[in-house]
């Protein structure tokens, strides 16, 4: 019995030796090559549609044919190579299989994040909204599921919101928002 590794013109010898002694046993030598075994990467979809949670993604239900070398993940965000999948957007992944001795070398490219909806995980409100001049004015207060929320305020009369706190008596409307950015909706 012979085992033979990757390479090319690996000779050995095959002996025959007949039961009927009228025979003669034979050697012969015989030449072999001995290809890389095909290497694959499963389970890569053509794109993946998360929506953004506020962490990074993983892939680990892709694997690979062999455990002779692990897979490579490189990731490119608006032409940038990124160190993970972390924020919404639209990823370009190369997933590599390199070549190892015994298995050939493998790539695959998928991926695709989304914007995440967002939402008020605590609804805008104000702790009161009519108060007496120079008394505790009332706390603007609101959650996002994700971004900072902007609290605004504006005279009745006016057009124009502005970060501060109104400290003149009148009428003031309040806005909450929050800023869009890739990864999440803004809010108002």
């Amino acid at each position: 019995e012979v085992s033979l590794d990757v390479g090319e013109n690996q000779t050995f010898t095959a002996v025959y030796t007949p039961k009927d002694k009228n025979f003669c046993a034979i050697d012969v030598a015989i030449c072999v090559n001995v290809n890389k075994a095909a290497a694959s990467i499963n389970n890569v979809e053509e794109s993946y549609t998360y929506t953004y949670s506020g962490g990074a993604y993983s892939l680990d239900d892709i694997t690979a044919s062999h455990t002779e070398t692990a897979l490579q993940f490189a990731y490119v965000l608006n032409g940038e190579t990124v160190a993970e999948i972390k924020g919404a957007g639209e990823y370009s992944v190369t997933i590599t299989l390199a070549a190892t001795p015994h298995y050939k070398g493998a790539t695959a490219t998928t991926k695709v994040i989304e914007q995440a909806e967002n939402a008020w995980s605590q609804t805008p409100s104000i702790s009161k909204t009519s108060w007496i001049y120079d008394t505790e004015a009332g706390v603007a207060s609101a959650t996002a599921a994700f971004g900072e929320v902007i609290t605004e305020y504006k005279l009745q009369t006016e057009s124009t919101y502005s970060a501060e706190k109104p400290e003149n008596a009148g009428s003031y409307h309040v806005r909450f928002r929050v800023v869009e950015t890739p990864d999440y909706e803004g809010l108002t």
